[in-house]
């Protein structure tokens, strides 16, 4: 029984020397963090905005860390694919994952997703986008939403489309449907671009996008915005008016962009990460690219944005059963 006693007690002893070695060994890898290049995992093809503000960000958090920061583009399956691959990775500081909202959307949607979300981290929001509905002189004949709707309640088979099935745009048709008490149907594009060139050729009549997407073709009129997505009006669009102010309750939505790591990444490294980030979107050129595009560049904390991500994943969650949206 004494031996017993003795070799608990020195084995103890061992596994105290061993996590204190451990500790120690974690906490020297925290405090020469960074000492090789950080990878930024975008969900989407290179070029696409996502990509474009990752590059941005990823080029100064370079020169701020002192260290290589690669842009890795795993496109595929909504974003999924650079999701579940970020999952994966060490909570080590060198992988982070950087995309819109389809990240809480889209693992109610596709499966295999349950709970990955719980796997990743918010770091920093560093943008919100403004959303607008708009038409084409091509398409209809109205210039107001009071007009879309009376025209919908009396013309069956007017048309949408956005970006995907499950995309905030998608959701926001939906909403607009049910707060004007109208049918319209949905037509589901890979992706935003090809959605307008339909509309500018009269294909479509309708879609539910990104500012940023429709900015090109305002100017030249061949893109009507007839109201955007939001509480207020956007400052690139002053004149146009929101749903809220048009008396369409329940329609706010909006996209965001923001930079996630796996779960278990060190805290020391997150708020350092943060920090560098919020640094960054107060730079000129930064603020300029976004607010061009219509979106807003945001200061936020890691604590915010995962209490974001987890509140705005149980909203879809909850529309998406609401809607019956189910994925092609």
């Amino acid at each position: 029984m004494r031996w017993h006693r003795r070799a608990l007690v020195k084995l103890t002893a061992m596994l105290g020397v061993t996590c204190a070695v451990l500790g120690g060994a974690n906490a020297a890898a925290q405090e020469n963090w960074p000492n090789r290049p950080i990878t930024i995992v975008v969900g989407y093809q290179a070029g696409a905005s996502t990509d474009t503000l990752a590059r941005l960000i990823a080029d100064k958090l370079s020169s701020s860390l002192g260290q290589s920061v690669i842009v890795e583009n795993r496109a595929g399956a909504s974003g999924m694919l650079a999701m579940r691959h970020v999952a994966d990775q060490p909570g080590d500081g060198y992988t982070f994952l950087f995309g819109p909202n389809t990240i809480v959307i889209s693992p109610h949607l596709l499966p295999n997703s349950e709970g990955l979300l719980d796997r990743l981290t918010g770091v920093a929001q560093v943008s919100k986008a403004t959303l607008v509905v708009a038409t084409s002189p091509n398409a209809l004949p109205v210039k107001s939403i009071s007009e879309l709707t009376e025209l919908v309640k009396n013309k069956p088979g007017v048309s949408y489309g956005t970006a995907g099935i499950g995309t905030p745009q998608h959701i926001a048709g939906e909403l607009y449907q049910r707060a004007a008490d109208i049918d319209v149907t949905h037509i589901a594009y890979r992706g935003t671009a090809p959605a307008i060139t339909d509309l500018i050729g009269g294909h479509v009549d309708l879609v539910f996008s990104s500012l940023n997407a429709v900015m090109p073709f305002l100017e030249s009129g061949r893109v009507l915005p007839l109201a955007v997505l939001d509480v207020a009006r956007s400052p690139v669009l002053p004149d146009v008016p929101s749903m809220k102010e048009l008396g369409y309750e329940g329609v706010e939505i909006s996209g965001w962009q923001g930079l996630l790591a796996p779960a278990g990444t060190p805290a020391e490294i997150i708020e350092r990460v943060n920090k560098e980030i919020n640094i960054i979107m107060q730079h000129p050129e930064i603020q300029e690219a976004l607010t061009t595009q219509g979106e807003r560049p945001l200061q936020s904390n890691p604590e915010e944005f995962t209490a974001l991500l987890k509140a705005e994943y149980e909203t879809y969650g909850r529309l998406i059963d609401e809607f019956q949206i189910t994925p092609e």
